[in-house]
């Protein structure tokens, strides 16, 4: 699916909410896409690029992550878990474009019930924590 498919087929709810595919340690999953917008606005340039940017870096997305993802989950629950477990522990649970082209991408833990574990890309450079960071 291309960037101006999925933009057609979103609905706007407070946000533009649709879904999308992402390839996650060899799974192909669809989940929910969240791209932030005030009052029905339409979809910024830099939205669109941050979509774009998304799309082509899925299939890098599980080798850059995932030891950022364990130590993280490690430090942040106290357990100790290693890339292999963790793969099997989290699964992606949606995307999120912000205001400024910034994006995520958030997953669900058996650590914690109320927050997602969440990666976000700005300006290139990944920051991993709780969903809070970019939702």
């Amino acid at each position: 699916m291309n960037t101006k498919e999925i933009v057609a087929n979103l609905k706007y709810d407070y946000a533009w909410i649709g879904e999308v595919p992402l390839l996650w340690n060899g799974t192909k999953y669809k989940v929910q896409l969240v791209i932030k917008a005030d009052d029905g606005r339409a979809i910024t340039e830099s939205q669109e690029c941050a979509l774009n940017s998304f799309l082509g870096k899925q299939d890098i997305l599980t080798e850059e992550l995932v030891n950022a993802l364990a130590e993280f989950c490690s430090a942040t629950y106290k357990t100790q878990i290693d890339r292999a477990s963790l793969l099997n522990y989290i699964r992606p649970t949606g995307v999120v474009i912000d205001y400024n082209g910034d994006w995520g991408v958030t997953f669900a833990t058996p650590w914690d019930d109320d927050a997602d574990v969440a990666m976000k890309v700005s300006n290139g450079d990944v920051e991993v924590g709780l969903d809070e960071i970019i939702i």
